[in-house]
Parts: structure tokens; sequence; C-alpha cells
């Protein structure tokens, strides 16, 4: 039982020795319905002697106090799963975290809003729940119903612990299994298939943009957020500062720019000389494409915009891309591939694994290996020819010298009779 240290009118301050912290509390009357007694509670971690820690819960029931008397306290056994995910978002998201974090986060609570918003979170029961999770087990993948069970934990959680919620239901909730013998997705095309992939991509408009992307291995969210000012044809050198979010995603949500998935997205990729020529043609291009749409141009300064001056959009690449590696039979992939090809030729080529994570904007060199870098057939070929060498016993006619000198070594070995 919670030791009672003091009482004021509606409101009381004392210590949980369950949850080890001073609460405050302040008592909302009983439920018209239920009979229960309603009440709001803050909890303040801390020992039972730290009296700075009891003066901040004091201070906090005076504000409650106060609010109740302005009518400006919401009934926490009226919240609903809507409001109270949404104040949960905001506090989650206000905290130092990656920006694909964040989105990762607005995804997963808009799900759990879109099937259980309008519930009390006082009404919210374990099926309810697992409802949810059994819809996302048919809509996402592993990792995506993951996050959205982490945003149901994390939210619960924090509602128990504020007193929002009487009983935590997720509790009984147990996390959905990893579909067994999950293959590694992607791939990584060779140099012959790239070559066949840009040649069959010359009669495109966007050419130099697969080019680009060959040559950089930015994502294809990057590299439609370029504008002109980023590109420097002096240095040769490309900024990438933006990404274009949104798209392509399992949430279908409209286009948005943002910074970049981590701060070690923004970075500057040196380029090519061979691709300086193919640059120029396409500013030129873009120049003449502005002078075509006249009055219907709309200059946002995008490095690739559509022929009217607007952001290119995903499906567009995507359809472009499908149909140049349907041509050339190549192994099929998607535009994210590419990336993966990158990565790993500059591998091969000899770059270091960390400059090549620099060079992608990885904020991890273990994301570049593991998840990006992929083993070719030919790469096991040359390892059998490279490491011909270690077995240095074998003489010219092809005998084992060292299994001669064993063999020989046993013919001296004098024979001795086992005692009978």
């Amino acid at each position: 039982m919670p030791k009672k240290t003091e009482r004021r009118g509606i409101g009381s301050i004392y210590y949980s020795e369950t949850h080890t912290a001073w609460v405050a509390e302040l008592n909302l009357g009983k439920d018209g319905l239920t009979g229960k007694r309603k009440t709001i509670k803050r909890y303040f971690k801390g020992p039972e002697t730290d009296k700075k820690i009891k003066r901040e819960a004091e201070k906090k029931l005076a504000e409650l106090i106060a609010d109740h008397g302005r009518g400006v306290l919401s009934d926490p056994t009226k919240l609903t799963v809507n409001e109270w995910m949404d104040d949960h978002l905001k506090r989650r998201n206000s905290q130092d975290i990656v920006n694909v974090t964040r989105r990762a986060n607005h995804y997963s609570v808009e799900y759990i809003k879109k099937h259980i918003g309008t519930l009390q979170m006082q009404q919210v029961q374990p099926y309810h729940l697992q409802q949810v999770l059994d819809a996302a087990t048919r809509d996402y993948s592993h990792s995506s119903r993951m996050k959205i069970l982490t945003a149901m934990r994390k939210g619960f959680q924090e509602a128990h612990a504020l007193g929002v919620i009487a009983k935590n239901p997720m509790l009984q909730i147990q996390a959905p299994r990893a579909p067994r013998h999950a293959k590694k997705k992607g791939i990584a095309w060779t140099q012959k298939e790239v070559d066949l992939i840009l040649a069959a991509a010359t009669a495109q408009r966007m050419f130099p943009l697969w080019c680009l992307a060959f040559s950089t291995g930015a994502r294809i969210g990057e590299l439609q957020a370029l504008k002109l000012q980023d590109l420097d044809l002096h240095t040769m050198r490309v900024q990438i500062l933006r990404t274009v979010s949104g798209h392509g995603t399992t949430f279908n949500l409209p286009p948005e720019i943002t910074e970049g998935k981590s701060s070690a997205a923004q970075r500057i990729v040196p380029l090519p000389e061979n691709l300086k020529p193919i640059l120029v043609q396409w500013l030129e291009r873009r120049a003449a494409d502005k002078r075509e749409a006249g009055q219907l141009w709309q200059e946002h300064e995008w490095l690739f915009p559509t022929t009217l001056g607007t952001l290119t959009h995903y499906q567009t690449l995507y359809r472009n891309f499908r149909k140049v590696v349907q041509v050339t039979k190549v192994t099929p992939g998607t535009i994210h591939d590419i990336r993966r090809t990158y990565i790993t030729l500059s591998i091969r080529a000899g770059v270091m694994p960390e400059v090549v994570a620099k060079l992608v904007g990885h904020s991890s060199i273990k994301i570049t290996l593991e998840e990006y870098r992929k083993i070719q057939s030919d790469e096991v070929d040359e390892a059998a020819v490279k490491v011909a060498g270690i077995i240095r016993s074998v003489d010219e006619k092809g005998d084992l010298s060292l299994q001669s000198h064993y063999g020989a070594q046993m013919k001296k070995r004098p024979r001795t009779k086992k005692a009978i």
C-alpha cells in the first residue's frame, strides 16, 4: 500500500514504495456510472528522503488543482486513444532521435489510431490491441509490425505510469514471430550488367539521373531533391542536403522534403570526370525544356525536374527503370539495388568500407557491410584462385612434398610387436 504523508483537500502528496516515487494525486470524485473514484496522478521518481523531489510533486499538485478549478484539466477517464497517442507522440518525437525514427513513430501511431482511435483509453482491452497486430500482419512486413508493437507498448506504458489507465493491456500481448528462413532482400548487379542497364537507359530523358545514381550510390529520394546549386561542375562535387520521403512506402504518404534519414545523410560526394559531359548536356536540355514550357514552367530549381519544372515523382522513375531492367534482361532488381550495386562494386574495387559508408551517408559501417554489401557469384571463383598460393608444399611434379616427407618418415619408423 502507498504511504500517505500529506493531504490537501481534493489533492494529496504521498510516497509510493511500489513505484519508488513521490506521487501528486488529484481527486476528481466518483464516476457516476461505476461509482469508482477518479484520480489524476503524476509520478516523480526518487528516494523518499529527497526533499527536492517532494517539493516538485507539491508544485505539480498545486498546478493540477488550479487547472481543475479553471476547468481546463481533462478527465483522464474520457481520453480517447487518438488524443492520448497524439500527446505521447509529441513527447516521444521531441527527444534527440534521427528523422527516420520520427517518421516511423508517426506512421505507427497513425496506424494505431486508424483501428482503435475512437476508443477511450480506459475501454481498450488486450483483444483490441491484438486485432491491430493481426491487421498489421496482413498488411505489412515483420519490421513494420514490430514498430507498431513498440509504439503501442510505449504509449500504454506511459499511460499506465501517469495514471491515465488503471491497468496496462499491453502486458498480455506477445511480439509476433519473425518469418523463418527470411532471405536478405536486394541484389547487386555486376559491372557487365551495369553497362547493359546504362546502355539501354540512354534513350530515356532521365539517363543523367541514372548515371549519377550508379556513380554516387545516392538514395533515389536524395537525387529527386537535388537542386541546381547542389551541383558544382568545376570541382565535380555534389552536395546532398535533403531527400524526398513519403513515396513508395507501405503507408502511402504524400511526398515531403526532409533533411535526410540521419545526420550522416548530409554529405558532399565527389563525381567521376567522365560524368561531366553528361551533366553539361543535361543542364542544356533542362534549359531547353524551360524555354519550351514558357509560362507553364514552375521554377523550383530542381536539378532533375519534369518538363514543367515540378518535382519528378517516384512512380515515374520507378516505371522507367523497370522498363530498362526488363529490356536488358539482367537480374531483376529495383531502383534501391543501384545503391547496393555501388556499395558492392566500390568495396570490390578496393575502397575501404568505412569510406564507402561515408560516401553513401550511412551512420554505421555495420549497415554498409551487413545490409548492403552483397557477395557476387564471380567473387567466389576469384577467391579460389587467390587462395591457391596458400598450399605451397606442392612440388613441380604435382606431388605433395609434405606428404612425401611424411611417408618417408613413416617408412623409417621400425615396427614393434604388440603384446599379447
